[in-house]
């Protein structure tokens, strides 16, 4: 889809343009989760000023788990392939629906 906004003047502006607005509106849909992997951050960063090693590395882990998937999420959105698992179940839902009234129309035709 990027493809063809590079072929009109202005098309690169444009694609700048778009993908601030992606990335604005996706710290907009998924703010409360990166507000609490930076306060899961900031904990362990006093976990470990006060010396706490254990749950430093508890919260350390909690904090990488949870910021893979919005870091996965974001690049997705920015790549084009954001709502990736809403787009194959459509398919998916699509297809066998097809299946499915193909072989009704067959059963009513005998």
């Amino acid at each position: 889809m990027t493809t063809w906004r590079m072929l009109i003047p202005g098309g690169g502006f444009l694609n700048a343009i778009i993908g601030a607005f992606q990335s604005v509106q996706f710290v907009i849909q998924r703010g409360s989760q990166i507000a609490s992997v930076i306060m899961s951050g900031l904990s362990s960063i006093g976990a470990i000023a006060a010396g706490n090693i254990s749950g430093a590395a508890g919260l350390i882990e909690r904090t990488m788990a949870a910021s893979i998937p919005l870091a996965l999420d974001f690049v997705g959105r920015l790549v084009g392939i954001g709502n990736l698992g809403q787009k194959i179940k459509r398919r998916v839902v699509r297809s066998v629906g097809q299946m499915v009234n193909s072989s009704c129309l067959q059963a009513v035709d005998r």
